[in-house]
């Protein structure tokens, strides 16, 4: 800071490039959006489902597709809110981990 108003009173600088070396604005880093999520989906119930889950979500599913079939499904009332996954799916980086009372699991990774 000081330098810049030393080299601003010399006149080596404008004044506009002094400002901007006094007050430095930080950027704010936004969370990158996610364009694919993984799922991995695993039953307690019989092996040839588990394969066909497998098989099924093999290939990473689009995000824009996958909010516009939420939007038709009725899900049942649950106790965790389905729109706070929806806001975390959205964005990169997000590994969540569901696991039943039956023994179920599901993996969600974007």
């Amino acid at each position: 800071m000081e330098s810049a108003l030393k080299q601003l009173e010399q006149n080596k600088i404008s004044i506009k490039r002094a400002y901007k070396e006094i007050y430095k604005t930080q950027q704010k880093n936004k969370p990158k959006r996610s364009r694919f999520i993984k799922f991995k989906v695993t039953t307690n119930e019989n092996k040839k489902i588990d394969w066909f889950l497998r098989l099924f979500f093999l290939l990473p599913i689009h995000t824009g597709m996958l909010f516009f079939i939420t939007r038709f499904i009725a899900f049942k009332k649950t106790d965790f809110d389905l729109s706070v996954i929806k806001e975390l799916i959205s964005y990169k980086g997000i590994v969540i981990y569901i696991k039943s009372k039956e023994g179920g699991e599901v993996l969600i990774k974007t």
